[in-house]
């Protein structure tokens, strides 16, 4: 289960990034201080994401339509959470 959930991780993190969601608000969900220390380990869980080119959606279904359908469940996911979220904090 660990392994499975590591798995995941970079990619909910990339996907809220895509979300607009910043580094400060992403710490505390990853249990670190600061926003360098969630951008370091997202970093450290994927050392070449600085590396990667962008892709379109099209793109990745195109290549890879497992891991896109993947990356848009995440992102209906980090969606439903931050709606969540803001729901709770007014």
């Amino acid at each position: 289960m660990r392994e499975w959930l590591a798995a995941w991780e970079p990619l909910l993190i990339g996907a809220a990034r895509e979300q607009g969601v910043s580094w400060a608000e992403l710490a505390p969900a990853l249990g670190v201080a600061s926003r360098q220390a969630a951008e370091r380990r997202h970093l450290r869980l994927n050392p070449h994401s600085a590396d990667l080119p962008d892709m379109t959606g099209e793109e990745l279904e195109n290549s890879n339509p497992t891991l896109a359908g993947q990356v848009a469940h995440i992102s209906a996911t980090t969606d439903q959470l931050r709606d969540e979220h803001k729901t709770r904090t007014q």
